[in-house]
């Protein structure tokens, strides 16, 4: 089950036309944030009249969708879930190891 919301704005190219009129899209994004690196990626094919005035449309309108989303770098290497209460537990250990000993 899937828990998470991804918000976020994509610009992406009509790679293609196929038989039916159909647009067959791709595009990326890059974005470097304080270190960490956000990266996604949208392939699918939309029809036409799905396309609002706007020139947008939203991800479920994607038929055959395939999205890619992703972090890297060094924050989220270091601050994801679970490291801190990890690092507590050591200091908590150590702790009772130095003040057992004595």
């Amino acid at each position: 089950m899937q828990s998470d919301l991804l918000q976020g704005t994509l610009t992406v190219s009509v790679a293609e036309v196929d038989d039916a009129g159909n647009l067959v899209i791709e595009g990326e994004r890059r974005l470097n944030v304080n270190g960490v690196t956000h990266f996604m990626r949208v392939t699918g094919t939309v029809r036409p009249f799905d396309i609002r005035t706007d020139n947008t449309l939203f991800s479920y309108q994607i038929a055959n969708a395939d999205i890619e989303y992703r972090r890297d770098g060094l924050i989220q290497r270091y601050a994801g879930p679970g490291f801190f209460a990890k690092a507590g537990a050591v200091v908590v250990l150590g702790a009772a190891i130095f003040f057992g000993a004595q």
